[in-house]
């Protein structure tokens, strides 16, 4: 029954702290890197609020104040560059050394796992177009229904910022939560996994194909 499907997952799941029944963005096979997970999960408090205020900041000037991201990336540009040339032709002025810093590389391997992200996405998607998992694609249709929704409510800017309080306040909230969240999405899931057996039991299967067909053949 439903019942025992939610009381055997949330006692084998839920019941263990070291193992989250749902997406944990600590553990080790995490694709998220290390920096982006102490952010969201505010191991640097002042790290993080700066970052979030950042954020906040960026938004209130592009929605409220009228400008634009290009004119306020030019802004930030021009100062970096502008301070950067104060400090080398005061330090060539008084004598000294120019600050030599050191560029800023990406690493290869980001780009390779971006397009094995990439890759991995399009691969589930055309395997979720060909109905084999009916479970998947109903929750597909639910997010891409609720997406819908927000998205006639919201404006392009005001989701990206619901977007980036979420980022910095679901997974701590998770944490904090995770065996009273993991009970209620387990309720969920063996809810959702029932109607979907039911789904899945009224669909027509194919007949298999005669074992005598390879022998006509050769007659």
């Amino acid at each position: 029954s439903a019942a025992g499907q939610v009381a055997e997952m949330v006692e084998n799941k839920a019941g263990d702290d070291s193992e989250p029944y749902y997406a944990d963005f600590t553990k080790k096979d995490s694709s998220l890197p290390k920096p982006v997970v102490d952010l969201i999960y505010w191991k640097d408090a002042k790290m993080s609020g700066a970052v979030l205020g950042a954020g906040l900041v960026l938004y209130v000037l592009t929605s409220f104040r009228g400008y634009s991201y290009l004119s306020l990336a030019s802004l930030l540009l021009l100062t970096h560059l502008l301070i950067s040339l104060a400090m080398t032709l005061v330090a060539r002025w008084q004598g000294k050394t120019a600050p030599q810093g050191k560029p800023f590389q990406l690493d290869p391997e980001v780009g390779k796992k971006a397009v094995e992200h990439v890759n991995g996405a399009i691969s589930w998607y055309f395997e979720l177009l060909r109905g084999q998992d009916i479970m998947t694609a109903g929750k597909v249709v639910g997010v891409l229904f609720v997406t819908w929704t927000l998205g006639s409510w919201f404006d392009g800017p005001t989701l990206l910022m619901l977007i980036y309080l979420a980022f910095f306040s679901v997974p701590l909230g998770y944490k904090k939560n995770r065996k009273v969240v993991d009970e209620k999405l387990a309720m969920v899931q063996a809810k959702l996994q029932e109607i979907a057996d039911k789904v899945n039991s009224k669909i027509p299967k194919a007949a298999a194909a005669a074992p005598q067909a390879a022998g006509e053949k050769q007659d």
